[in-house]
């Protein structure tokens, strides 16, 4: 009889969990916006251009993230540092951050003051999903992060003087950790961006982190329409190709007749040199 009930007890346990477990699946929100993932591998450096897929009420704030990849384009909160809020989560103390992921994605507090090129690691949050009920703005934009592969790029655009200044970084780093592990936010000797959201999407058992680094971008002052035409006709046609061996092939015979072009003048070695750059980012 007693082993009877504990099969009976052990059999409601495992009935309770599952039902559990299937409410929370079915009533999590996980389907990532279809706009969020129709224009990928747009690499067109126009924040204008970008800010039409957030909502109108965001499109006239001063710092968004971008995964151009993935044409993802959330806004950025920064905390008021005279806030209690500010102050409890810098002590590690409980915070409901919520309030804030509600409508944007949030930078750690103790980075509120650090500039993007300064040798210091950025740290930012988001949720990866939530209640399909709920009306959260971008509650499962971040889930892409947990697919992009290194050496893609994300963009920081900050207005700064009343002009949006685009700061890019490198994907270096992609894994999953546990929820309290701090050292996700410590800084080291490089300019450093994290990003980080809840794992498994439907889930906060785990944390999914990705870990960039800050590329020195060189000016060559060439005009957006431009810039927007090499893209168009050149280096979207090299993404096409799936064989890397031979994108890489047609990636150097490109720039070895490219390094033939001899000119004095330096808009023409602008454009050339620009050109070189964006297909040796192709390359990685």
């Amino acid at each position: 009889m007693k082993k009877i009930l504990l099969i009976i007890l052990c059999l409601s346990i495992y009935s309770t969990s599952f039902w559990w477990w299937w409410w929370k699946v079915i009533e999590i929100e996980t389907k990532v916006p279809i706009y969020v993932w129709e224009k990928a591998w747009e690499y067109i450096n126009d924040i204008s251009y970008r800010k039409s897929s957030v909502v109108s009420i965001d499109q006239n704030l001063d710092e968004y993230v971008v995964i151009p990849s993935k044409w993802m384009v959330i806004p950025i909160y920064r905390i008021n540092e005279s806030s209690k809020d500010y102050k409890s989560l810098v002590n590690f103390e409980y915070v409901n951050v919520n309030k804030y992921l509600k409508y944007w994605s949030l930078i750690y507090p103790d980075n509120i003051n650090s500039t993007y090129w300064e040798k210091w690691n950025i740290t930012i949050m988001w949720h990866s999903s939530y209640l399909k009920s709920d009306n959260w703005r971008y509650k499962t934009h971040f889930q892409v992060i947990i697919w992009l592969e290194e050496w893609k790029e994300i963009w920081i655009y900050k207005k700064i003087n009343g002009k949006f200044k685009r700061f890019r970084y490198t994907v270096k780093k992609s894994y999953d950790t546990e929820p309290y592990d701090i050292d996700i936010i410590n800084s080291t000797d490089k300019s450093e961006l994290t990003l980080f959201t809840c794992t498994p999407i439907w889930w906060d058992g785990w944390r999914w982190i990705i870990k960039s680094e800050y590329i020195e971008e060189i000016d060559y002052n060439i005009p957006t329409s431009l810039k927007n035409k090499i893209e168009e006709k050149l280096i979207k046609k090299i993404r096409q190709i799936d064989d890397h061996q031979k994108k890489q092939i047609t990636i150097n015979k490109i720039i070895y007749k490219l390094n033939k072009i001899n000119s004095n003048n330096q808009s023409t070695i602008n454009i050339i040199n620009y050109i070189k750059d964006e297909l040796k980012k192709e390359s990685r």
